[in-house]
């Protein structure tokens, strides 16, 4: 899928928390559950990606953002109070096409650093 290679527009990250997935299932070691607020001004980008083996959720809690996916011909414009779910397959990047900052809850597991 293309899209753009560079996230941009990224007026703040809040780490809410991450949490070690070591022990919690049988193949977990080296996974961490993370979340975040983000906050995307007018404009902003998240770069194109992948979720293999890296499930998340996005949460839109203000704003709009506009996600194109590999699985959709169209793009899907997300609003307060929806949500966007990740899985292995999913391939997308989303834009801030408003003229508000969109704020998210956006919750992954991620390989620990």
């Amino acid at each position: 899928m293309s899209g753009p290679k560079k996230t941009t527009g990224i007026a703040e990250v809040t780490a809410l928390g991450e949490i070690s997935l070591d022990g919690e299932f049988e193949s977990s070691d080296g996974l961490n559950l993370r979340a975040r607020v983000l906050v995307i001004n007018p404009g902003g980008v998240v770069a194109v990606h992948a979720h293999d083996k890296r499930p998340g959720i996005a949460y839109i809690l203000e704003g709009e953002m506009t996600e194109h996916r590999s699985s959709h011909v169209n793009p899907l414009v997300r609003k307060a109070g929806d949500s966007a779910f990740e899985k292995t397959g999913v391939v997308h990047w989303w834009e801030n096409t408003g003229n508000i900052p969109a704020k998210a809850i956006v919750v992954d597991i991620i390989r620990s650093q």
